[in-house]
């Protein structure tokens, strides 16, 4: 990879930061969110360059990645928005794609961040590179990565799957296989299941296909370019199109289940939460539709991020700067707060925390006020463990039962407790 796409350099910076607010600082004003019934959990100041900005935020799984204008990326704790670590990229001239977590079974797997022309795989904790891969063709979009193979789409029209040989540092990629796309791959792929791969194109394909050996399982198409993510549930593929269709598609034939037309070309993917899907346009806004059927529930014209899914509410960023709490069922505004300082937001359909930023560095964590709240200990305790992986979760060990029990002992009752016994 030519140095001038990729120079890395790890910051250390785990642990410097607290989520603590400087004074006249407040990205978010605090009167107002509780008036709304939300608090802000926590708010941290993000260790950049002089003279570099936030381009975005992304969460995934427990971390908050923070990606700048001038190349960097920072990893953030979602839960109390310490700084993990810190990596210069690339130079600013050039994009940082789309980051993901490489799946494995203790779902502790490495960082993956792809530029144009490779990959760089980061310890998600440490912030130790592991690994930099350059690839003979121009990288589209988003990594998926498991334990032992890359699957990315190209620039050129091609779609790819890259063995990994060997472990640790000494791991090395080799090409398993390639298949067509007719059009450049930029959307994210996923899987479908365990074993199946989902990826668009912008040639306005759609394509299912075993991750081990590429054989077709469905091909679907729409009238005009993808290049916003596919989401997938149990029952179907959401696919949203530059020609103002949102689409479900059948997962194991492919087959239109519904299609649903918009004001716009659809940039950005659908997002879905249940039996309800979310798709933004720039005309009609946030619009929710019934997975099932396709029908419109309602539309929220200036909403333009779903921050966030709470038991109060959904929560909304909208155009014109306002974050605004709308309720699941009607689409009623119930709740509404000026925030002219907030740039942007990360969709957070899993949990009912909101993260927003300000291109200055300034990213806050807003939470409902029902909820517990940060307190210095927990702090202190994220501090010890900042850079190691969670601890595994502890299973009580299974009792063998005996094969010939006590005449007198009675079968234990599971809806007692065990400290007396279980009878």
């Amino acid at each position: 990879m030519g140095s001038s796409f990729l120079m890395v350099s790890v910051m250390v910076v785990g642990g410097l930061l607290a989520p603590t607010v400087e004074a006249g600082a407040e990205l978010v004003d605090p009167f107002a969110l509780h008036e709304a019934g939300i608090s802000r959990y926590w708010q941290a100041r993000v260790p950049m360059e002089a003279g570099d900005t936030i381009e975005r935020i992304e969460l995934l799984d427990d971390t908050l990645y923070v990606v700048t204008d001038g190349g960097s990326v920072f990893a953030l704790t979602a839960e109390t928005g310490l700084v993990r670590w810190g990596a210069s990229i690339t130079a600013a001239a050039y994009p940082i794609l789309p980051i993901s977590h490489l799946r494995t079974a203790d779902g502790t797997g490495p960082t993956i961040i792809p530029t144009v022309t490779g990959v760089l795989l980061f310890d998600r904790y440490s912030g130790e590179r592991l690994h930099t891969f350059s690839f003979p063709v121009r990288v589209g979009g988003r990594i998926l990565g498991t334990r032992d193979a890359l699957y990315f789409g190209g620039a050129k029209g091609r779609f790819y799957a890259y063995r990994l040989l060997g472990h640790g540092k000494a791991a090395e990629l080799f090409k398993a296989w390639e298949a067509m796309s007719w059009g450049a791959v930029t959307a994210s792929p996923v899987f479908l299941d365990e074993r199946t791969l989902v990826f668009a194109s912008e040639g306005g394909f759609v394509f299912a296909c075993r991750a081990d050996d590429k054989a077709l399982v469905w091909m679907a198409r729409t009238a005009a370019p993808i290049t916003a993510d596919p989401a997938v549930d149990e029952h179907g593929v959401y696919v949203a199109s530059l020609d103002r269709s949102l689409y479900k598609l059948h997962p194991t034939t492919g087959r239109v289940v519904w299609q649903r037309q918009f004001p716009d070309p659809l940039e950005e993917g659908p997002i879905v939460i249940g039996d309800t899907v979310y798709q933004w346009s720039p005309h009609a806004g946030m619009t929710t539709l019934d997975a099932k059927t396709g029908a419109v529930r309602w539309v929220c014209e200036p909403g333009r991020v779903l921050t966030s899914h709470t038991a109060g509410g959904d929560w909304i960023l909208t155009k014109d700067r306002r974050f605004a709490v709308v309720d699941h069922d009607r689409g009623e505004v119930k709740q509404t707060i000026a925030v002219p300082d907030v740039d942007g937001a990360v969709s957070n359909p899993r949990t009912d925390f909101a993260y927003l930023f300000n291109r200055d560095g300034r990213v806050v964590c807003l939470k409902s006020d029902g909820a517990t709240y940060l307190k210095r200990q927990q702090i202190l305790a994220a501090r010890r463990l900042l850079q190691k992986p969670p601890p595994p979760v502890q299973t009580a060990p299974v009792e063998k039962a005996s094969a010939n029990p006590p005449p007198q002992r009675r079968l234990r009752d599971p809806f007692r407790s065990r400290l007396d016994g279980g009878r």
